[in-house]
């Protein structure tokens, strides 16, 4: 009599999958004195999310293997929810680029493991549609119990602002007989040793150009926008995103003009930038003073 038997080895138990929900947001800038469109965060509307797996490997340590993606919409408050079926007992970690999609038209190009996003040369620097947030959740084992895993998003690049003294603005506008701010446009040259050409949101590594190139700014009218420095009121004049490669520093060239008429060219050197800090140049950009503040902030103190 012949007698078969079947065994049940254990990796072939069925495997549990849970939804485990990562809410994230935007990091909250909302708190600072003087908060614009540019600063605030609200061109960002889609998140794209990358899933990994941490997996044993040979010599007993651990690496991480992509498994899938997924994006979300924001809901509100600068808030994403994305909810992925993930096996109980296994450990993820999760990968998030958060960033502009107008009507179905993304501001960057990303590979579905977010390794490799494109910075677009399609747009000038100084157009809220580049504004984007990442980041990463720390390991998460899924366990029996539902939970929320909360991850805070930042900026991967700078964020640098040009104005200029109040009286300074009424100055120009006396001399050059301007009667409404709207038709002053500043327009930015922001030369750097090498520019950034694509970003990896699993490692955070910038891959850039070598020699120096530039990012080129679209004209735009002034900013409806005061602030104080020092006791002293100033007008915003223009904003910009841009990708600080390792410790170089950047020149800065700014151009004011009102229509056809040429107001001023400021030359700005040594210009410090840093992923995810605001960097401000203050001056007396129209009238031609030689001294300017240049200070760099956290976004969130």
């Amino acid at each position: 009599m012949l007698f078969t038997f079947a065994s049940c080895a254990e990796n072939d138990t069925p495997e549990t999958e849970m939804p485990v929900t990562f809410m994230t947001s935007l990091q909250d800038i909302e708190s600072r004195a003087t908060v614009d469109l540019f600063e605030s965060g609200d061109s960002v509307n889609t998140l794209l999310c990358a899933v990994y797996e941490r997996i044993k490997d040979e010599n007993g340590g651990y690496r991480y293997e992509y498994m899938m993606n997924g994006t979300a919409d924001k809901i509100g408050n600068g808030e994403f929810f994305y909810t992925p079926m993930l096996v109980k007992d296994k450990t993820y970690k999760v990968v998030f680029w958060a960033m502009n999609n107008t009507d179905g038209v993304p501001a960057y190009q990303a590979s579905d493991d977010l390794t490799k996003i494109i910075i677009p040369t399609t747009f000038k620097c100084n157009q809220i549609e580049l504004d984007a947030f990442t980041g990463q959740s720390d390991d998460v084992t899924v366990g029996a119990s539902l939970s929320i895993k909360h991850v805070a998003l930042k900026r991967p690049f700078a964020l640098l602002n040009f104005s200029t003294k109040s009286t300074d603005l009424a100055e120009a506008k006396t001399k050059y007989s301007i009667q409404d701010d709207s038709s002053i446009e500043a327009n930015v040259t922001v030369s750097m040793e090498s520019i950034a050409t694509e970003y990896n949101a699993w490692t955070g590594e910038i891959t850039s150009t070598e020699g120096e190139g530039t990012y080129q700014f679209g004209d735009a009218s002034i900013l409806d926008m005061q602030e104080t420095l020092n006791n002293e009121s100033y007008n915003r004049l223009t904003f910009c995103y841009v990708w600080p490669v390792e410790d170089k520093k950047a020149k800065c060239t700014i151009h004011i003009k009102s229509g056809e008429t040429s107001i001023n060219t400021v030359e700005v050197k040594n210009v410090p930038l840093t992923v995810n800090y605001i960097t401000n140049i203050y001056g007396e950009l129209l009238m031609g003073a030689s001294e300017y503040d240049v200070t760099v902030e956290d976004p969130q103190p």
